[in-house]
């Protein structure tokens, strides 16, 4: 299996209208732009406890998911 199809055992999530809902929220209550509170709320409907993300703060915890800068290991 290449690096191609070791993707294929990653869990897909979809964002749904509880989790556009559910975005909102979390941009109101962590000053987040929408976009970055969709990829929280789709994180936590997928139950992951890390984030990776170069854009939100290393080391910040949003809604129970650390956030964690892949960059800076």
């Amino acid at each position: 299996m290449g690096l191609i199809g070791a993707y294929s055992v990653w869990q897909i999530e979809i964002p749904t209208v509880t989790t556009v809902l559910h975005a909102t929220e979390i941009q109101e209550r962590h000053q987040l732009s929408f976009w970055d509170a969709m990829i929280v709320a789709t994180a936590l409907s997928g139950c992951a406890e890390v984030l990776l993300s170069e854009g939100l703060s290393h080391g910040q915890v949003i809604e129970g998911d650390r956030v964690e800068n892949p960059f800076l290991h």
